[in-house]
């Protein structure tokens, strides 16, 4: 969401950046042209699975990333992936930034 200022009453007023559709457009379009064998979706929402889907009927590996000390990852999301790495933040990339 972006915020474009705010409302009379103080709340923010907000409009959709459309990044989840430009990133599904964008996996659909590397899978139908076969210019990788795998992606790797950092992301929680659930948008990203028609765009999933594509990729895995044209032979992507879809890869989840998590961080263990997020959130649990949405069902559907889990469904529709091949593998799921989970990583701690703190403990394995932070030291290694």
């Amino acid at each position: 969401m972006l915020v474009n200022g705010l409302k009379p009453n103080g709340y923010p007023m907000l409009s959709q950046k459309q990044v989840d559709m430009l990133l599904g457009l964008d996996i659909s379009h590397v899978a139908h042209m076969k210019l990788a064998d795998e992606v790797l979706i950092f992301s929680k929402d659930t948008d990203m699975i028609p765009a999933m889907k594509v990729a895995r009927i044209n032979g992507l590996s879809v890869v989840i990333a998590n961080f263990s000390e997020s959130n649990h990852i949405a069902p559907g999301l889990v469904k529709h992936c091949d593998i799921m790495r989970t990583r701690s933040f703190v403990n394995d990339i932070v030291p290694n930034l």
